[in-house]
């Protein structure tokens, strides 16, 4: 037994041919696995993309809900506000306090009419000289 460990230790092996010489199977088999991980990789950006676009797509569609809420509530306000100065006790108050102006007695209003100009009749009608 000890002569065959003192043999294989001893023994010379000639491994460089081996060593240089290129690998076929397993390059390919490397180039297999590499163009399956990008592959892989490829629909997983293709699946995770419109996902993602279409959750920020609604994140923006509801912040524009939510300015649409709040501009609709500051119309209304302001709507309510124009109301309010447009009321006619707040005018008269104005009128008579802040302008020194007094309401007409009831005999004394005179209300002046528009005249409206009458349309032209068309050519047929009109009599020629």
């Amino acid at each position: 037994m000890s002569n065959a460990s003192e043999f294989a230790l001893k023994r010379d092996v000639r491994n460089s041919a081996i060593v240089r010489e290129a690998d076929t199977a397993r390059s390919r088999m490397w180039r297999w696995r590499a163009a399956g991980i990008v592959g892989l990789a490829g629909i997983a950006i293709l699946w995770a993309f419109p996902a993602t676009l279409s959750q920020q797509q609604q994140r923006e569609v509801d912040a524009l809900r939510k300015a649409q809420r709040a501009e609709e509530a500051r119309g209304r306000r302001l709507r309510l506000q124009v109301e309010e100065l447009r009321a006619p006790a707040r005018l008269q108050t104005i009128a008579e306090h802040d302008l020194q102006m007094v309401a007409p007695k009831a005999g004394s209003a005179t209300v002046i009419e528009r005249v409206v100009a009458t349309v032209p009749p068309p050519h047929s009608v009109v009599a020629r000289r």
